[in-house]
């Protein structure tokens, strides 16, 4: 997941065949989205046999991963609750292995 905070885009990429193509594709992704390419590159979140949330509030956002969408979530927005208001959960997406 890439991320530009500033201008409100995301740029996600699951079920990859490694971490690396995940992230390049995330950020392309990012970018035609809209997100400045040294934010999207900047703020970038990679997880693999799990899930990752962003829980946006008027503020701040914050990214995180974990074994579930419950676990992630409740972390980012504990961090995010920490730092502004109003916080929701923005995206959330999980990857597992695939069997070849």
């Amino acid at each position: 997941m890439s991320i530009d905070y500033t201008r409100g885009k995301l740029g996600t990429a699951s079920n990859m065949a490694n971490t690396r193509k995940a992230e390049k594709a995330a950020i392309a992704q990012c970018r035609a989205n809209g997100g400045d390419d040294s934010s999207c590159k900047k703020n970038l979140l990679s997880w693999g046999n799990g899930c990752g949330v962003v829980a946006w509030g008027e503020s701040f956002a914050a990214m995180r991963s974990g074994a579930s969408v419950d676990a992630a979530a409740s972390e980012a927005l504990q961090v995010c609750g920490q730092n502004t208001g109003d916080c929701q959960i923005y995206y959330s997406g999980c990857s597992y292995p695939v069997q070849n």
